[in-house]
C-alpha cells in the first residue's frame, strides 16, 4: 500500500481496488470531505489484492475502500476475513456493480452482504435530485445500466420514483455501501459532477460508522457522555508507591540532632578542639543526607508509568465495542518511543485543543520542531521527541476483543423505585458494578458470570453525567 510519507492528521484516506483504475482517476481529484462540521484533505490511493494484509495493520490506515469493476474472487479466504473485519471495526465499504456485478460481487458468497440479484436493466435518472439538492438546477437526466438488487437489511439511499439505486447496510460499527451501477463507466465517467457526486456519497456513509466519530471528534472519546479533561486527569493519576516507614524517619532525625547537638559538642568540648564543629556538622549533615537518600529510593519514579482504562460496550445482540485509552508518565526528559504488541494498533488521545491549526497569527508562537511521528501500517508505533519531564502521553489502545456473551437486564420504575433483575451472561467477572440511568444511579457491587441479581432500589441522583463518570475514572486508576 502506497502510503509511505508522513502525512497529517487531518487527512482521509481512500484506498481503489479495481482492475480498471484508469477510469477511477477522478476519485485522486477529490481535495476535501467534510466530516462532521470539520473538513479534510483527501489522498486516494490504488489497493491490489496483495494490500489486503492484518487489518489492524496495514488498513487501519484507510478511511474508506472502494471496489469497482474488481475480480474480487481473487482474494484468498484469509484476505476476505480480513477485509470483513475491517469494515467491522469501523471501514467504510463502497461497492459498485452495473453490468460488472457478476465479478465484483463473486467473493460475497456468506451472509456478509445477503439478498437477491436480478437483472441489469436501463434506469433514466438524474442522481443529482436526491444526494446534491443544490445541484437541482442541473436537469439532465442520463441512463444507466442499474442491477436490480435486494438486500436482506440495510437501507435505500438513492433512488429513482421506486427503483433502487443505492443501499447502505450497517455492519457493527462499520458501513458498506452498494451502488446498482458502475462508477468508472459511462455516463458516470465523463459526467462533471461525479466528484461532488462520489463525495456526498462518502459524507453521507460516513455518518453511521466509526470513521464519523473519529474525524468529527478526533479525541476518540463519546464526549455527549464523557468528559475529556476528566478522562485525561483520570488516567493521569500515578500509582501509589510505598512510602519510609514514619518511625523510620523519625528514628534517624532524631539520631541526626542527638549527634550533632549535645554529642559532638560534649566530646569536642573534652578534647578542647569545639573549634571543629565546623567541620563535624557539615560532615554529619552530609552523611545523613546519604541516609535519606539511600532510605527513600524506593520511593523513587525511575521508570516510565503506564495506566489503562478499557472500555467495553456490549449491545443487545452481544456485539462488542472496545476501547483502551493510556497515559505513559515520564520521569525524565528523554525521546519514547512506544510500540504495541502484535494483535494490537495504536493511535494518539488527542484533545480539542491539540487540534488548534495552524494560522499566521499563532504560527510564530508554535515550536517548530518535531514534537512526535505516528507511524501506522506494520510498523506501528509513536515517537515522542524531547519528552518533558513528568510529562504525560496518551494514546488510544485498538484491539479485537473476542465475543463474551451479553448483560440481559430487565428494570423498571414504578412508585418510586428501580425494580428488577440484571443477570451477566458473560465470561467475565464483573466488580465495582453500576446500573445509570439519565440522573440516577444504582450500585450493585461484584456480578459474578453467569450470576443474576434482584434490583429493588431508589437510587443515587447525580447533576450531570460527567459527574458520575469521572468519579467512576478517579476510583478506577
Amino acid at each position: 500500500m502506497p502510503i509511505k510519507n508522513g502525512y497529517k492528521s487531518s487527512e482521509f484516506f481512500i484506498g481503489i481496488l479495481s482492475d480498471d483504475e484508469e477510469n477511477l482517476s477522478y476519485l485522486k481529484t477529490i481535495k476535501s470531505i467534510a466530516i462532521g462540521s470539520n473538513g479534510f484533505d483527501v489522498k486516494a490511493f490504488k489497493l491490489s489484492k496483495e494490500d489486503i494484509m492484518d487489518f489492524n495493520k496495514e488498513l487501519s490506515s484507510l478511511d474508506v475502500i472502494i471496489m469497482n469493476n474488481f475480480d474480487s474472487v481473487a482474494l484468498t479466504l484469509d484476505k476476505y476475513n480480513i477485509l470483513k473485519n475491517w469494515v467491522k471495526d469501523g471501514g467504510i465499504l463502497l461497492i459498485g456493480t452495473g453490468s460488472s456485478y457478476s465479478k465484483t460481487l463473486s467473493v460475497f458468497k456468506d451472509d456478509f452482504i445477503a439478498g437477491e440479484v436480478g437483472s441489469v436493466d436501463k434506469v433514466n435518472t438524474n442522481l443529482l435530485k436526491d444526494i446534491l439538492p443544490n445541484y437541482k438546477n442541473d436537469n439532465k437526466n442520463f441512463d444507466l445500466d442499474s442491477l436490480n438488487l435486494k438486500f436482506n437489511e440495510g437501507k435505500v439511499i438513492l433512488k429513482e420514483g421506486d427503483k433502487a439505486l443505492g443501499w447502505s447496510i450497517k455492519k457493527s460499527k462499520g458501513i458498506i455501501s452498494v451502488t446498482s451501477f458502475d462508477l468508472g463507466k459511462e455516463p458516470i465517467k465523463n459526467w462533471p459532477f461525479k466528484e461532488q457526486f462520489l463525495t456526498k456519497l462518502i459524507e453521507n456513509s460516513a455518518q453511521s460508522s466509526e470513521v464519523n466519530n473519529i474525524y468529527s471528534k478526533k479525541e476518540g472519546i463519546d464526549i455527549k457522555t464523557q468528559s475529556l479533561y476528566n478522562f485525561r486527569e483520570a488516567i493521569s493519576n500515578i500509582v501509589e508507591l510505598p512510602l519510609p516507614k514514619i518511625w523510620n524517619l523519625i528514628v534517624i532525625l532524631l539520631t541526626y540532632l542527638i549527634l550533632v547537638s549535645p554529642v559532638a559538642y560534649i566530646l569536642l568540648k573534652k578534647k578542647d578542639k569545639r573549634e571543629y564543629m565546623w567541620i563535624v556538622v557539615p560532615s554529619l549533615s552530609l552523611a545523613f543526607v546519604l541516609i535519606i537518600y539511600f532510605t527513600g529510593m524506593g520511593t523513587r519514579i525511575n521508570d516510565n508509568i503506564e495506566n489503562v482504562i478499557n472500555i467495553i460496550k456490549i449491545d443487545q445482540k452481544g456485539e462488542i465495542s472496545l476501547k483502551s485509552y493510556a497515559s505513559i508518565f515520564s520521569p525524565k526528559k528523554s525521546k519514547l518511543k512506544v510500540k504495541p504488541l502484535s494483535t494490537m494498533t495504536i493511535s494518539e488521545l488527542l484533545a480539542k485543543n491539540d487540534l488548534i491549526p495552524y494560522t499566521a497569527s499563532n504560527y510564530k508562537k508554535r515550536d517548530r520542531k518535531i514534537q512526535k511521528k505516528i507511524v501506522e501500517g506494520i510498523d506501528n508505533h509513536i515517537e515522542f521527541y524531547d519528552n518533558k519531564v513528568f510529562n504525560n502521553n496518551y494514546l488510544v489502545l485498538n484491539y479485537e476483543m473476542p465475543k463474551i456473551g451479553k448483560i440481559d437486564s430487565d428494570i423498571s420504575y414504578y412508585n418510586e423505585k428501580f425494580k428488577g433483575r440484571v443477570k451477566n451472561n458473560t465470561s467475565m467477572d464483573l466488580e465495582d458494578c453500576y446500573i445509570c440511568m439519565s440522573n440516577a444511579y444504582i450500585k450493585i457491587g461484584s456480578l459474578k458470570a453467569s450470576q443474576e441479581i434482584n434490583i429493588n432500589a431508589e437510587g443515587e441522583v447525580y447533576g450531570e453525567i460527567y459527574d458520575f463518570w469521572i468519579e467512576i475514572l478517579v476510583n478506577l486508576v
